[in-house]
């Protein structure tokens, strides 16, 4: 290389330092992106209910842009508290008992274990590995996660800090967006700004799509939870039905330790009902992904599922609890800069180029 090209190079090394250093920040910045995207849609969709409810009236008025936001961030609010006043004094208290009763379901599910092991022919009982050992070695490790799980949830997501500059970063890319995407779109060389500009709209609607799917997936498997427990009569449905609902957010990995609570608390209460509680809940994730979530619009994976867990483990392992947090979604603007920038912009123009 000549002079100029590992002058470059070492630019590029310092950047990527850089940006390594200020992660944290970044995350922060895309989350709070990602919030103002969520809003902003709420913002156009009231604009659009004006606009037909002034062609109904017949009219020419339509909410600004300014009203829409204020309207959005009141209703975003007043949702928001609600949830808090209503729904988390309850979820709080049976949390606690919820970490309660969990090691005891554990035990049950060793129990059963042992006696299942026991009524196996001999050959089949040597092979298979010793699940009480198994278990005990994990129990304190769930104990403790269990124990600690508020702790970490209002010292990583709860920062007063990072919570304040989120607000604050939301509300200014909520409140005019243009000038912000302007600015990042002539970062880019001239002849190249009009395509950065359709990515950007791409990516746009695809979160749009994304969080749509999320509060559906928490919706549906929140309330369908609560109802299987409630039926069954399973000791806290509430705190279950909502602990599985937010670890749909988590997408596949979540999915599969949403049905661990509500297993081990009903070996508790019944020794019949945790196998009618894996039924009822494969049923509740087959009805949403393949009745509801189609009847809405939403029909194929916005990510493939071994991809999704791939980018899970590197973004939990690499930036922590926010990281995992925010992996779909970054997962997802992932593909499209992949799909967009070097399968198109590149990859087919070369192979055009060729012939």
């Amino acid at each position: 290389m000549n002079f100029g090209q590992w002058i470059g190079f070492i630019i590029l090394i310092i950047a990527l330092y850089i940006l390594w250093n200020i992660r944290q920040l970044i995350l922060l910045l895309f989350a709070a992106a990602i919030l103002a995207t969520s809003l902003n849609f709420l913002v156009q969709e009231l604009q659009i209910w004006s606009e037909k409810i002034a062609l109904k009236l017949g009219k020419n008025w339509e909410i600004k842009r300014g009203y829409a936001v204020l309207l959005s961030i009141i209703l975003f609010l007043t949702v928001f508290t609600g949830f808090i006043l209503l729904i988390v004094p309850p979820f709080a208290s049976q949390f606690e008992e919820l970490v309660k009763l969990f090691p005891q379901g554990v035990n049950k599910l060793s129990f059963l274990i042992y006696e299942t092991k026991q009524n196996l022919p001999p050959i089949l009982r040597d092979s298979l590995p010793n699940f009480q050992e198994v278990l005990s070695k994990l129990q304190p490790i769930i104990n403790q996660l269990l124990n600690s799980g508020w702790t970490v949830v209002f010292s990583s997501i709860g920062a007063v800090l990072n919570g304040l500059l989120l607000l604050v970063l939301t509300l200014m890319f909520l409140a005019d967006p243009h000038p912000y995407r302007q600015g990042f779109i002539r970062l880019f060389p001239s002849f190249y700004r009009q395509r950065v500009n359709e990515i950007i709209t791409i990516c746009e609607l695809s979160l749009q799509e994304l969080i749509g799917r999320i509060l559906i997936n928490i919706l549906v498997v929140s309330v369908g939870s609560y109802l299987v427990l409630l039926i069954l009569g399973i000791p806290l449905p509430l705190a279950q039905g909502m602990l599985a609902g937010l670890l749909t957010f988590i997408p596949y990995i979540g999915s599969a330790l949403s049905v661990v609570s509500p297993v081990l608390i009903s070996l508790v209460d019944s020794a019949w009902k945790w196998w009618l509680v894996i039924i009822l809940y494969f049923g509740i994730y087959q009805i949403k992904s393949n009745i509801i979530m189609p009847k809405l619009g939403y029909k194929n994976n916005l990510v493939l599922p071994a991809i999704m867990i791939i980018f899970q483990l590197f973004f939990a392992t690499f930036f922590g609890l926010m990281g995992l947090l925010i992996a779909l979604p970054l997962t997802v603007i992932g593909k499209i800069l992949f799909q967009e920038l070097i399968i198109k912009d590149i990859l087919n123009n070369w192979e055009l180029e060729e012939k």
